[in-house]
């Protein structure tokens, strides 16, 4: 005799399937936001650069360059090799 006081496989795997449909709907969506939230915070970035360089042309009549001569920072965008920043932005170098 059974007692009746448990869930049957047929019940348990039936919740297993409606949990895994609804992560598999929840999932796209979240990283759907996820890429949303880090375009805007791209843009946001490109603006403060743009303000950040034409602040310095203000003051010095010429754009800079490189990074480094800005009043700038990419703190809250991931960590790139530093090599690949301080490229110049295809203004001649001097002729050592």
């Amino acid at each position: 005799m059974t007692s009746g006081k448990g869930f049957t496989l047929i019940e348990l795997l039936v919740v297993v399937l409606i949990i895994g449909i609804l992560a598999a709907i929840a999932l796209p969506q979240y990283q759907k936001a996820v890429w949303k939230s880090r375009a805007v915070q791209l843009q946001q970035s490109v603006r403060d650069l743009a303000t950040a360089q034409e602040m310095y042309f203000l003051v010095h009549g010429k754009y800079p360059s490189n990074f480094d001569e800005l009043d700038f920072s990419f703190d809250s965008l991931p960590k790139k090799p530093t090599a690949t920043l301080s490229v110049s932005w295809g203004v001649p170098s001097p002729m050592p």
